[in-house]
């Protein structure tokens, strides 16, 4: 029969609750700050499901991921508003609401044992997981794993109900959650191997009565789970590169690099992953506090306790399902890249609680079987002293997690760039502007999720449009309007383009600095450099031009990098490119050196380099009329070229077809479908 619930573990539970509660919404708007990768593209995808679009049963970009947490997010939005704090609000519900749920796993996992301790399981389990600061970090960021842990314990309570109770509907339920548990994070597809395997021990310990007691429990649970889960299994049936390719991306194991290797990196893994609990953990401030591991010293000897403890009394059905659990969700780390990974290992939580307080009440009653025969004052003292180790070291876990995650991580001048922070502070910069004003960023894309995510909500300013908000790499090419009426505005990222700001002072020297933005080391981080309106860019190529290609764009002109020139060099060339219309048709540019006949390219090619402009990142379907794009081609000379005369041809095709823009003269006849520029000697290797 189950334990029933007292007045005092209710109350208990509430103040655990409490206290999760706030580890996971203090300060939730300020830590983590900004806004990383992923989360944003979470909101993105969530955005997108609130303006009534598609409602995908599996969303394929950023490497593809389940649609559990953004649904979850798209009912935030809709509730508190469309903002980074309702992304990682969700994640914060979650975090709290596992907690309860895990204080009923482990009271109705050990409901049949009896001890005056085990009341207290749940308890001490749930109080863990609340102050864990491995679960307490992804609690506050808008990452979908989360989700694994609360899932799981529901699967578990379920099924351990069923167990006790011997009702079809708990294992109903069980197979419910565990086909939700699906649309949440890749490593929950280890849940479905993970009971089986469990299941087939239960069966070997119990023999036939097991399957005759439980048996139509479990295909009912099973047959739920595999209802739940089909729109998602019948999506990857039908695109079965959706269902591996993260797995592939992340495997440790490489086909073609033999098992030896694997074997090896396997074992480093194991042995790293087995380390995280206690002497050194991840690595990626994004998941941790940079090494700090999962428990402290109380919480370890807990843990090792706990883990012994399980694997001494493996034959009980209970403690076997906690190393299977630990075991089995271990295998998301060690079978990855990045071991010990905290947040593909998250599943391991619920487990790590459980352990750890058995470990802890292993502690309690060996000292009170010390003085079981003594008087009834020194048990009473005993007990008193226990009790009082233990809270004083979960009072010390607390504070440990508090200081580390809030004071310490939460103070970290790295975070301004392990969450984006200065692209927040450019998209909001930027979303202030006047809606008439031209917008360059570089050298990071404006369709990166964070800044596409912080400018959506700025409805008084929406830079999405094509002409306003436009990014290139700075480090590549450079964009000049041309006479603009309005001002224009570029927002470079100094930090990464170190040179566009010389060179946009040379092209604009009417510009100004106006806005300069610091990391929190006091680096700089961006300026926004400013042209006032009507100004009209310097542009004085060494070698001036006018050829118009097909009336879409006009070369004014080429710098060339003085020589002498020799071979296995790298050239370099700039060419000044004008749109002189909007362009549909993603062209790449050709620039090719020219000389006698080479028998390796059966021809006169000596050496070149094909790219779309900018070297992609401004492509000629983004260019507008009047637009002046400065861009760098290297050109890599053949080791072995002859000394002697060569030539420059550049021009445009399309990449699709190989087909050249032809090259129009004065009267709109076409002259040919190449630029030749001028001649450079090639000497002899010195």
């Amino acid at each position: 029969m189950a334990k029933t619930f007292t007045r005092i573990e209710l109350v208990a539970l509430a103040l655990i609750i409490l206290v999760a509660a706030f580890f996971r919404f203090y300060n939730l708007g300020e830590i983590p700050p900004g806004l990383h990768y992923d989360e944003a593209f979470h909101g993105l995808d969530a955005m997108n499901v609130l303006q009534g679009g598609e409602y995908p049963i599996f969303f394929t970009e950023n490497f593809g991921r389940e649609p559990l947490f953004i649904y979850l997010v798209a009912i935030s939005f809709y509730l508190l508003g469309v903002s980074a704090f309702s992304i990682r609000v969700v994640s914060a519900v979650t975090g709290v609401v596992t907690v309860p749920a895990l204080y009923l796993l482990a009271k109705e996992t050990f409901s049949q044992e009896k001890g005056g301790v085990s009341r207290y399981r749940g308890l001490l389990a749930a109080f863990i997981l609340a102050v864990s600061y491995w679960h307490v970090n992804f609690s506050r960021e808008g990452f979908r794993a989360i989700l694994v842990p609360l899932l799981e314990v529901l699967t578990f309570y379920f099924l351990w109900r069923g167990f006790r109770r011997e009702e079809g509907a708990s294992f109903a339920w069980s197979g419910f959650f565990l086909g939700a548990s699906l649309y949440t994070y890749q490593v929950t597809r280890l849940l479905p191997p993970f009971l089986i395997l469990f299941l087939a021990y239960r069966f070997l310990l119990d023999k036939k009565g097991f399957w005759r007691v439980y048996g139509r429990g479990l295909l009912l649970l099973f047959a739920v789970a595999l209802i739940t889960s089909a729109p998602l299994g019948y999506y990857f049936l039908r695109h079965p590169s959706d269902f591996t390719l993260r797995l592939g991306q992340a495997s440790v194991v490489t086909p073609g690099e033999g098992w030896d290797k694997a074997a090896r990196t396997i074992l480093a893994n194991t042995a790293k992953s087995l380390a995280m609990f206690s002497l050194r953990g991840d690595e990626d401030p994004r998941n941790n506090l940079p090494g700090r591991p999962a428990l402290d010293v109380f919480l370890s000897v807990g843990f090792l306790l706990g883990s012994a403890l399980a694997l001494a009394r493996i034959k009980k059905p209970e403690h076997a399902f906690l190393v299977f659990w630990l075991g089995i969700m271990l295998l998301s780390t060690i079978l990855s890249n990045y071991a010990p990974h905290y947040r593909r290992a998250i599943g391991v939580t619920p487990a790590l609680a459980i352990l750890t307080a058995n470990g802890i009440l292993t502690l309690k009653e060996g000292a009170q079987r010390l003085v079981r025969r003594k008087t009834v004052l020194i048990q009473r003292g005993m007990h008193f002293i226990a009790l009082l180790a233990i809270g004083g070291g979960l009072v010390s876990s607390t504070i440990d997690t508090y200081h580390d995650y809030f004071l310490t991580w939460g103070r970290d001048i790295g975070l301004y760039y392990s969450f984006d922070v200065g692209l927040v502070s450019l998209a909001e910069y930027a979303s202030r502007l006047p809606r008439d004003e031209k917008v360059y960023l570089s050298p990071v894309q404006a369709h990166h999720p964070t800044i596409v995510f912080t400018l959506g909500p700025a409805q008084q300013a929406p830079l999405g449009e094509k002409g306003r908000l436009k990014s290139y790499d700075g480090r590549l090419c450079q964009v000049l309007p041309g006479r603009f009426d309005g001002a224009t505005t570029y927002l470079i990222i100094v930090h990464e383009d170190g040179r566009s700001l010389a060179l946009f002072q040379r092209h604009w020297p009417q510009g100004e600095v106006v806005r300069k933005f610091f990391d929190w080391e006091g680096d700089s981080y961006a300026v926004a450099y400013r042209v006032p309106p009507g100004s009209d860019p310097v542009v004085k190529p060494q070698h001036p031009l006018a050829a118009n290609l097909d009336n879409k764009a006009r070369l004014l002109g080429y710098d060339l990098e003085p020589g002498p020139y020799e071979p296995g060099q790298v050239i370099g060339l700039t060419l000044y490119w004008q749109a002189l219309t909007a362009m549909e048709t993603d062209y790449t540019v050709f620039t090719h050196l020219l000389g006698p006949y080479n028998p390796l390219t059966n021809g006169p090619l000596w050496g070149g380099y094909d790219s779309r402009p900018g070297g992609g990142t401004y492509p000629t379907t983004v260019w507008e009329a009047g637009e002046i794009v400065v861009d760098e081609y290297k050109i890599p000379v053949q080791a072995d070229a002859p000394p002697g005369e060569y030539q420059l041809e550049v021009g445009m095709y399309h990449l699709a077809t190989m087909k050249r823009l032809p090259v129009l003269d004065d009267s709109g006849a076409v002259r040919d479908d190449r630029i030749l520029l001028g001649t450079l000697q090639l000497i002899g290797q010195s």
